[in-house]
């Protein structure tokens, strides 16, 4: 069973490249036609919020083609060069465009503080109006992306949340204005909006960034995986393992089991199948499991 169980992530894994393909192919359809929405909009409004929203907007399907493009690259399978395939290209597009994020959201924060000492003339019922179509086409990409696993998707996620939340200030703001001429309540809002979308920017970025330098992925508790695999019958311990991540979900270990020397050859085949199962249960998508007996010796027993 739990070999059946490893090879059906491993179909798992092509066919969700295809998916993650679709939705960021999705979301970057439907930001790049709002945008012709919002220029439009800002510009009938006299909103400055919604022309800045709409520039950012612009920059948000730049990177969601760059991001369609990375994704296409990096569902290559391996080949002479990059022997475990392209995936680690979707870290490496999560740490441009989360400095992209930051950058922008940085931006918008200045702007915003900006304008707190400054009176802009607004149509508030068409920031209304431009306000709930932005938020349901923004907020369903979001939520289409959200559905996937890989750091770039997660950061395309963010992107899309930090445009909704945007429209939800525009709307509030537009609300507000119909009833009341209080000019700052705009600018107040996307502070705290966008300071709350910074902060997890850098969160992102932090952990995205460690998984780059091949840190352990929080999916892999590598002790509790060691106890695991010391509990099946002839093995003897475990060194010299290691455990990273290509893209934040398809994870790799590789280890060393050393058997008891009372172990037989045939059982050797069936313990190795079965660690890579074990791991399998944990998310490891490309398990290396050399076996050694216990009085042999290995170069990288203290590893």
């Amino acid at each position: 069973m739990r070999n059946i169980h490893y090879y059906a992530d491993q179909m798992h894994i092509h066919g969700d490249s295809a998916n993650t393909e679709k939705r960021i192919g999705l979301a970057f359809a439907l930001n790049t036609l709002f945008v012709l929405v919002e220029i439009a909009g800002g510009f009938w409004t006299g909103s400055v919020a919604i022309i800045s929203d709409a520039v950012h907007d612009l920059g948000d399907s730049m990177f969601l083609g760059t991001s369609f493009l990375i994704q296409k690259i990096s569902s290559r399978k391996n080949d002479s060069r990059f022997t475990y395939g392209y995936r680690r290209f979707n870290l490496l597009a999560s740490i441009f465009n989360g400095i992209v994020l930051i950058a922008g959201s940085s931006a918008v924060l200045y702007e915003s503080f900006s304008r707190l000492f400054e009176h802009h003339a607004v149509y508030a019922p068409g920031m209304i109006l431009l306000a709930i179509p932005g938020i349901l086409i923004n907020g369903y990409g979001a939520y289409r992306v959200n559905a996937g696993k890989t750091m770039l998707e997660k950061v395309i996620s963010l992107h899309l949340l930090e445009d909704v939340l945007g429209w939800v200030v525009i709307l509030i703001s537009g609300i507000v204005l119909i009833f009341y001429d209080i000019p700052y309540i705009d600018p107040v809002l996307s502070i705290v909006l966008i300071s709350f979308t910074l902060w997890n920017a850098l969160r992102l970025m932090v952990k995205t960034v460690y998984l780059f330098l091949q840190g352990v992925p929080d999916s892999l508790d590598m002790n509790k995986i060691e106890k695991e695999i010391l509990c099946m019958d002839g093995i003897h311990s475990v060194h010299a393992y290691h455990a990273w991540s290509l893209d934040g979900d398809n994870n790799v270990v590789t280890m060393h089991v050393v058997l008891n020397s009372k172990v037989s050859d045939d059982r050797i085949h069936t313990i190795r199948r079965d660690v890579k199962s074990i791991l399998s249960d944990y998310r490891v998508n490309h398990a290396t499991v050399e076996i050694e007996q216990e009085n042999e010796f290995c170069e990288n027993r203290n590893q």
